[in-house]
């Protein structure tokens, strides 16, 4: 395709590309960026999506293209990149992948904001961001690029960084098979989330390790486990949250 001859050359040129897929499909190799008029064209920088085919997972930004590179020489501050992830006709876990990173300049912040949940994410520090999608709806997305200033005033109600620990009610809740676990750090922490019978068995790790501040979410795919009440559990130092979550088959 003509986009794979594109690559950063100049000061202050970046592309990163975006996967989504699930087990079903997926949709790939998506560009977005800034790279220099004199070097793209704009049926290159905003070249159109393919036409949809039934029951495949697709990704589309704004006006219906298959990337988005803006123009290195308009002296913005930053950009906000928006798109839409057209679901397959499963209900299924999707995961965003976010590849190249290694080109970002320094000072560009660039966060994910998934409208429909209201979740923030830090690209620098988390490139797979997993989501539960149904059949019917699209799921619109934005990536904000810029200084700091620019996300501050683009997510003027966001706080990137929660004031306390928290877990937050699981959604889905009842569910099946998978809900989306939501968790909060005030500061770098160790951490473990794990999943309980209402007799206190173990029977899931979700994750257990060092987690940098910030809003977490993980997904429990409860595929192999039998309708019934769970409690998940989550402790970070000496403060413990429980929620009851509900599988109902």
């Amino acid at each position: 395709t003509p986009q794979a001859s594109i690559q950063p050359a100049l000061p202050g040129e970046w592309l990163i590309r975006l996967d989504v897929m699930n087990k079903h499909s997926r949709s790939i190799r998506h560009l977005m960026g800034r790279i220099s008029a004199e070097r793209i064209n704009y049926a290159e920088a905003k070249p159109k999506a393919p036409p949809r085919l039934p029951g495949v997972l697709d990704l589309t930004f704004e006006n219906n293209t298959f990337s988005d590179i803006r123009d290195l020489d308009d002296n913005e501050e930053g950009h906000i990149y928006k798109f839409t992830v057209h679901p397959s006709p499963y209900k299924a876990v999707n995961t965003i992948k976010v590849n190249e990173l290694g080109q970002l300049p320094p000072e560009i912040q660039l966060y994910l904001h998934d409208i429909k949940s209201g979740m923030i994410y830090n690209l620098r520090e988390q490139q797979n961001i997993r989501f539960i999608q149904d059949e019917k709806t699209a799921r619109p997305f934005e990536v904000i690029a810029g200084s700091g200033n620019f996300v501050q005033s683009a997510l003027p109600n966001a706080r990137i960084i929660p004031d306390d620990f928290a877990l937050d009610n699981a959604y889905p809740n009842p569910f099946n098979p998978a809900t989306t676990v939501r968790y909060s750090l005030p500061v770098d922490a160790n951490i473990s989330l794990s999943v309980y019978t209402v007799t206190g068995q173990k029977i899931a790790t979700l994750f257990s390790g060092r987690q940098k501040s910030g809003y977490h979410t993980v997904i429990w795919d409860a595929s192999s486990f039998s309708s019934g009440i769970y409690l998940i559990r989550f402790r970070a130092g000496s403060r413990q949250f429980v929620r009851r979550v509900v599988l109902l088959k």
